[in-house]
């Protein structure tokens, strides 16, 4: 990978209803416009071979990498510049998406379900239409084309997850939860 690129990501399985696909033909549009950004995929699934065989034919394998499960997922997420989660379904968290937050960098993702509950709008990262390949496009287009935005948007969404999503705060909730049923039963 080239450092001087912009780098943008995807971590999680590589399954249809994550939405590679998506990914993928916004990369093909992206890379006419940009051709030194670079795309990674971590993670494994059942159509990783689909999907490299779908890169290799529209000649994007130069631009597009398949990493794989990769143990040191900080170091993942420490060299992107945008992370993207383009899923198709209701995603019940996003685990890599409060990942992505907490190493500051601006998100791309799909509105379904609890997805847009973690990203504020156009604050902590951007949230598309599901199975929007130019949505997308446009959206990464932006986005690396303005690094100060980039970083902004990273900032925030750290702070988002760091003050919303944190272990300190789930034991917060917790409590206020068991002092809840301990008060309704006095």
């Amino acid at each position: 990978l080239n450092p001087k690129s912009v780098i943008i990501g995807f971590v999680g399985r590589l399954e249809k209803v994550k939405g590679g696909e998506v990914l993928l033909s916004a990369a093909q549009k992206l890379l006419k416009e940009s051709p030194s950004t670079q795309i990674v995929f971590a993670g494994e699934g059942k159509e990783r071979s689909v999907w490299e065989q779908w890169a290799e034919k529209e000649n994007l394998s130069h631009n597009v990498f398949f990493l794989g499960n990769v143990e040191a997922i900080h170091e993942i997420y420490a060299i992107l510049d945008i992370f993207v989660y383009p899923v198709l379904w209701e995603e019940g968290f996003g685990l890599s998406v409060l990942e992505a937050m907490a190493a500051q960098k601006p998100v791309v993702v799909s509105n379904t379900g609890a997805l847009p509950s973690l990203v504020i709008d156009q604050v902590s990262g951007m949230i598309i239409p599901k199975n929007d390949p130019i949505r997308l496009t446009e959206a990464l287009k932006e986005l690396a084309a303005d690094k100060g935005k980039c970083i902004a948007m990273g900032q925030k969404g750290f702070e988002r997850a760091r003050m919303d999503f944190s272990i300190h705060k789930a034991v917060k909730d917790l409590e206020q939860v068991y002092e809840a049923v301990v008060n309704y039963e006095n």
